[in-house]
């Protein structure tokens, strides 16, 4: 395989496991190796040092491609495929609340009526004078 062939993204992390860890020759085979398993995760949240960590431990260890491959693919069906889709954004399920001064003076009064300062009676008194 050509190293044109790579994008520069896979490219950063041969040159990282280059500077960090082996020689050329072994980063080319560790990228060869891992190629299928570095484009399906796609993880460009992650440093390209810690991804060579990464696939440098892999390959001290082993590690398969197909059995890595069959992992993530039982892990996306398990949790579904935002999992392994670190570069989309992770829509939010819930809104947040918008905070207003009515809803400040609530709280602080709900507060000192929890902590035995003034019975609620009175903060919704003071609530109604404002």
């Amino acid at each position: 395989m050509a190293h044109r062939k790579l994008t520069p993204f896979e490219e950063t992390i041969r040159q990282a496991l280059i500077d960090h860890h082996c020689d050329e020759a072994k980063a080319k085979r560790i990228i060869q190796t891992y190629l299928p398993v570095i484009r399906r995760i796609d993880d460009r949240h992650e440093s390209a040092r810690v991804l060579a960590q990464r696939y440098m431990r892999a390959a001290e260890q082993g590690v398969r491609v197909e059995d890595w491959l069959n992992h993530i693919e039982a892990s996306a069906a398990k949790y579904g495929e935002t999992a392994y889709t670190p570069a989309k954004p992770v829509k939010r399920t819930s809104k947040s609340r918008k905070v207003t001064r009515t809803t400040r003076v609530r709280n602080k009064a709900e507060l000192s009526a929890l902590a035995g300062n003034a019975p609620v009676a009175e903060t919704k008194s003071k609530r109604a004078l404002s």
